[in-house]
């Protein structure tokens, strides 16, 4: 009998609390779309929409409690799985920065 040896898969495990439900019904409502209708995409910006942005947010601070802009930034990096599924993009760690420029 040959036994072989698989390296080790990489488990990645995130909790998805409300996170999913909170975007879900915004998008539901179209929240997103509509931002997006208002406030068009700058012609050299990559990444999330405007509106998606706005979702991402919204789903943070109903889920955390916090309405501090610096605060999002790491919880998109813990819950970058979830939101790349649910905003329908890759997310980058940049997308939720608190200050774009610096």
């Amino acid at each position: 009998m040959n036994t072989q040896y698989l390296p080790e898969a990489e488990v990645l495990v995130e909790r998805l609390d409300d996170i999913p439900l909170l975007i879900a019904l915004q998008q539901q409502i179209g929240l997103g779309d509509l931002i997006d209708e208002v406030i068009p995409r700058h012609g050299s910006h990559l990444g999330l929409s405007i509106g998606q942005l706005v979702v991402g947010w919204n789903a943070y601070i109903l889920s955390e409690g916090d309405h501090r802009k610096v605060a999002v930034e790491d919880w998109a990096v813990e819950h970058q799985q979830i939101l790349s599924e649910r905003l329908g993009m890759l997310l980058r760690r940049t997308d939720f920065k608190a200050c774009p420029r610096a």
